[in-house]
């Protein structure tokens, strides 16, 4: 039995041996002017060119802390997106930097606030119940248009609900992604 398998599996392997295995096709020449293509990167915006059809959209956040006062407005003017950062301590000292952003983070933005839902915001907050401890702000104004919806917000810093937190969580990631910042 045992040889009968040998012989069986020499058999086999001969025969393999001399079988011609499938050639692959041979390809196609290609023309110079597609390997110049293929060789070239591909054509992409740049990632700090404004979204197609942004003109006039805004949002802006204003933090009062005592008698200071934080601003983060981010905006789309000219095809251009612009951050714009102002701080004004309580003695006076004011400091405005100028910046830009990418796309990603414009978008990114974007779909935070409406996640936040601000087309639907209140213009002014309702007293919380019970009021949270304490606040590092004693107001908050909010400022966004799309180009069509306008909204303008004004909370005391007590009465600030979870969606206006994750709008001012956005506008402060924003603030954080800042390049090309320039100060006044």
């Amino acid at each position: 039995m045992r040889s009968c398998c040998f012989l069986v599996l020499t058999l086999s392997i001969v025969a393999c041996k001399d079988k011609p295995k499938d050639a692959p096709a041979p390809t196609p020449p290609v023309a110079a002017a597609k390997l110049d293509a293929a060789a070239a990167p591909p054509a992409t915006e740049s990632p700090k060119a404004a979204p197609p059809g942004c003109d006039g959209w805004r949002a802006s956040k204003t933090e009062h802390m005592g008698m200071g006062w934080m601003t983060v407005t981010v905006e789309c003017a000219h095809d251009k997106l612009a951050v714009t950062l102002e701080t004004v301590e309580a003695r006076g000292d004011a400091e405005t930097t100028h910046g830009t952003i990418t796309r990603d983070v414009w978008n990114t933005l974007w779909q935070r606030l409406e996640t936040a839902g601000w087309r639907k915001l209140p213009d002014t907050c309702a007293p919380l119940t019970p009021p949270p401890d304490s606040a590092s702000r004693t107001e908050l104004d909010l400022a966004i248009t799309d180009g069509k919806a306008r909204k303008q917000i004004t909370c005391k810093g007590l009465d600030v609900t979870a969606a206006h937190e994750d709008i001012v969580s956005a506008l402060d990631a924003v603030a954080e992604a800042t390049t090309d910042r320039k100060t006044d």
